[in-house]
């Protein structure tokens, strides 16, 4: 700013000089061709050289005290100028070391990290290598689930049919719910009807044979009772039980070689005396006539696993 100032004093000193010498030169004409006249006052409006190197000294003084205050800093705030310089130091180092730690990664780490791409790519590859047998196996069970599927729809058809047929029966008139009950009933009566006729042909056979006097039923000893084992079967005495009327009687016919007894009584309890055929050898009978009704236990004494009875009536 002070050297344009300068420049603005100079060219101005120079305009008023150059001025004063046409005026000079003017008054010289004059002079030699008429009597000089007197010259018209002049107004110098310009300023003075001395009003100029005055205000050039005064914004000279200016500009010194601005750079004065610039360099009147306090010591503090250059501190605090410094701090802040060193601040955008360290997050600049800070931001550096950053990246350059990115950068220096290890070769271990970078070889885990290719170990653990080609993982990646191998079971992708795995995923996409199926073997047929897998495509088979999944098509298989796609079918099966299919199959599923289709039965659990003809499950419903069935379940709608049951339906329909259940709607049909509710659907049925009181009339053909009449007619079946009659039916029912007619089907109950001659079986009713059969059941009496069955039983007064049984009534008409006891009476023929209590007509046709006293009866004699046979029991066979077997072949082979006198060895255990017949029990498990009940066919020590065969038929193991009898029943007869009273006045009938029983014959026992031993066809075991072996000797056999008939006695009346239990084994637990022994004989009780009403009748005891003693030994009755392979060939012979013994025969009981049974006057009164009741239940006569009887067993062999010599092999005590057989035992039979008789129902009198």
């Amino acid at each position: 700013m002070a050297t344009v100032d300068k420049a603005a004093v100079a060219w101005t000193i120079a305009i008023v000089a150059f001025g004063v010498g046409i005026a000079s030169m003017g008054e010289n004409l004059q002079g030699s061709t008429a009597p000089a006249a007197p010259p018209p006052p002049v107004v110098d409006v310009s300023p003075t050289v001395d009003e100029m190197m005055t205000e050039e000294m005064a914004t000279d003084d200016e500009a010194m005290t601005e750079e004065e205050e610039m360099m009147m800093m306090t010591e503090e705030e250059m501190a605090e100028m410094e701090e802040e310089m060193m601040m955008t130091e360290e997050e600049e180092m800070m931001m550096m070391t950053e990246e350059e730690e990115m950068m220096m990664m290890t070769e271990e780490e970078m070889a885990e990290m290719e170990e653990e791409e080609m993982m990646m790519m191998t079971e992708e590859e795995e995923m996409m290598m199926m073997t047929e047998e897998e495509m088979a196996e999944m098509e298989e069970e796609e079918m099966m689930m299919m199959t599923e599927e289709e039965e659990m729809m003809m499950t419903e058809e069935e379940m709608m049919m049951m339906m329909t047929e259940e709607e049909m029966m509710m659907m049925m008139t009181e009339e053909e719910m009449a007619e079946e009950m009659t039916e029912e009933a007619e089907t109950m009566t001659e079986e009713a009807e059969t059941m009496t006729e069955e039983a007064e042909t049984m009534t008409e056979e006891a009476e023929t044979m209590t007509e046709a006097g006293p009866q004699t039923v046979v029991v066979t000893i077997p072949e082979g009772t006198s060895v255990p084992g017949c029990e498990v079967t009940d066919e020590c005495y065969l038929p193991p039980e009898v029943s007869v009327s009273a006045g009938d009687t029983v014959s026992w016919d031993n066809v075991d070689p072996v000797a056999h007894t008939v006695t009346s009584g239990t084994v637990e309890s022994g004989p009780d005396g009403l009748f005891d055929s003693s030994l009755l050898m392979g060939g012979e009978t013994f025969e009981v006539t049974f006057d009164s009704a009741g239940s006569y236990d009887y067993y062999c004494i010599v092999h005590p696993w057989m035992d039979g009875t008789v129902q009198v009536s």
